[in-house]
């Protein structure tokens, strides 16, 4: 899988986000690094791809860590002195590109502020007659623009021995509605200059809960299983250089997938899956045949594109891609339980409040989004002693101030667990009436996360706060209610307290931001094919 690969590149994502919002600078100085930048990976190529082959197809990354595009950005790939090695010529973009004397010169278009891409640029490469196994060409691949600077790369290729090299094909991202299922293709290419003798593919699911792959597939076994894959299937069969293979499913083309009626929306998800060749290690005739599943749906590889079979993968760097499904609007709907308690002046009570989802989707997803919030106000006359502080549910004084202190009125409230729907999350009080006036102003406000809220009409819930007449009561009363706009009831004794308007604040940026770089650290690698 080449994690150390993966790792670094999943790092070098994050890092670059961190250090353009930390920078922050309009265009680059001189004396500042470049913001614009291009890499080839340390791949390797067998040593039979030659001139009169399809080549070998590989990604360029091209990245722009500045916090504005970046113009006239230019790739240049200068040829002259490895020529006789290793030909290069452009994949994609199909146009833009010119050759001469050697220097191939791509003019793409403006790269947006915090890009880090392998969708805009592959090069397609040859093995020269007579290289050696072992020979390490290093590319001379550059990158300018006119206002963040300029770059090289220092990527190399490495030639080796006759075998295999399987390319998994990244698919277009799906569109899908929630509770429906879809299908998304499984296909790959072999860019070595050996057959594979069978493949192994696994599966891993990004999103569980959300995406959830059949499970009647033949020659499939599911979780658990090593690595936390979703599934693991092994299909036998000569795959053959030159040729791109696509997966089919009872005679369909695609894996088929089902999404979860409570998947939030819109929103992207993700599979992902790794082609291997067949005899390799765990991936033996013996272990994989007595490991596949007996289900009732055909799988199998069908040749799409026009010798010996080998233990390993030229290149096992690109053998895994992503499968992004792209899940429509499906928003949840929080509503605000308001509350009431009661009591004696100087007596301290319990009060609950909370948060209900009325769907139809969960609050939150599973790459970590912000599952909401609310802002809890306490009826004038009264402030609370001590406020909600537990693993799952907090308040705090404000959404910028995360100190709880006790004998304010106003608190910022969230929660970590993502509400499914009809489900409640309460936080508890401990208020203390201060004064026999209490006043009609005690309200909670719900504010949604990331996801939408469908409803904002139950998004206010009165708290009400009676004042018993007489001495105090060593059990005071506590209840909560479903919000509806503003209205709240009393529990007997005088003064009760119907709730009033709180403005709605913004989202906490905080959980979107570890939601993305969630995604970016779990990022691969993306190979491109033409």
């Amino acid at each position: 899988m080449h994690l150390p690969r993966l790792l670094r590149r999943g790092l070098a994502v994050v890092g670059a986000v961190l250090v353009a919002g930390a920078l922050a600078t309009p265009a680059a100085a001189d004396d500042d690094p470049p913001q614009v930048g291009v890499d080839l990976d340390e791949i390797s190529i067998a040593q039979n791809v030659g001139p009169d082959s399809a080549g070998k197809v590989t990604a360029l990354s091209i990245r722009n860590t500045g916090d504005e595009a970046a113009h006239d950005v230019v790739v240049t790939i200068d040829t002259t002195e490895t020529a006789k090695l290793l030909q290069i010529e452009v994949a994609k973009p199909a146009s833009g590109c010119a050759t001469e004397q050697g220097v191939i010169t791509c003019k793409l278009d403006d790269v947006p502020a915090d890009t880090w891409s392998y969708d805009l640029m592959s090069v397609r490469l040859r093995v020269q007659p007579g290289v050696k196994v072992g020979t390490v060409v290093t590319p001379s691949i550059s990158i300018s623009s006119s206002n963040l600077g300029s770059d090289v790369s220092y990527g190399s290729v490495k030639v080796v021995g006759s075998a295999p090299d399987l390319m998994a094909i990244k698919p277009a991202p799906v569109d899908a509605k929630a509770g429906e299922q879809i299908r998304t293709s499984v296909a790959f290419t072999n860019q070595g200059d050996e057959a594979a003798d069978g493949v192994s593919v696994n599966f891993y699911n990004m999103s569980p809960g959300y995406l959830e792959i059949v499970k009647k597939i033949q020659g499939c076994k599911y979780a658990p299983l090593p690595q936390n894959y979703a599934m693991s299937c092994v299909f036998d069969g000569q795959f053959e250089p030159g040729r791109t293979y696509v997966m089919t499913v009872g005679g369909k083309a695609g894996l088929p997938v089902d999404v979860a009626a409570a998947t939030p929306g819109p929103l992207s998800y993700n599979l992902w899956f790794k082609v291997s060749p067949g005899k390799s290690g765990e991936n033996s005739d013996a272990t994989r045949r007595a490991g596949a599943g007996e289900g009732s749906l055909h799988a199998s590889f069908v040749a799409t594109s026009p010798r010996q079979p080998r233990v390993k993968d030229a290149d096992s760097g690109d053998n895994q891609t992503m499968m992004p499904v792209r899940v429509g609007e499906n928003p949840a709907d929080l509503a605000a339980v308001g509350g009431k308690t009661s009591g004696h002046v100087g007596q301290s009570v319990k009060l609950r409040v909370g948060v209900k989802n009325d769907g139809p989707a969960d609050t939150g997803h599973l790459d970590g989004g912000d599952p909401g919030h609310a802002y809890v106000t306490l009826p004038s006359g009264t402030v609370a002693t001590s406020v909600p502080d537990g693993d799952y549910a907090w308040c705090a004084n404000s959404d910028t101030d995360w100190h709880r202190t006790p004998g304010r009125r106003s608190y910022y409230c969230s929660w970590r667990n993502i509400l499914k729907p009809g489900k409640t999350q309460y936080l508890t009080f401990t208020v203390k009436i201060e004064k026999s006036a209490v006043g009609s102003d005690g309200t909670l406000v719900t504010a949604a996360g990331n996801i939408p809220d469908r409803n904002p009409k139950n998004d206010h819930g009165a708290i009400t706060v009676t004042v018993l007449s007489g001495s105090a009561t060593p059990s005071p009363s506590a209840s909560g209610s479903t919000g509806t706009g503003g209205q709240g009831g009393s529990a007997g004794g005088s003064l009760p307290v119907t709730g009033a308007r709180l403005g709605l604040y913004g989202g906490v940026g905080l959980g979107v931001l570890l939601a993305g770089l969630g995604l970016v650290v779990a990022a691969r690698r993306r190979r491109v094919r033409d």
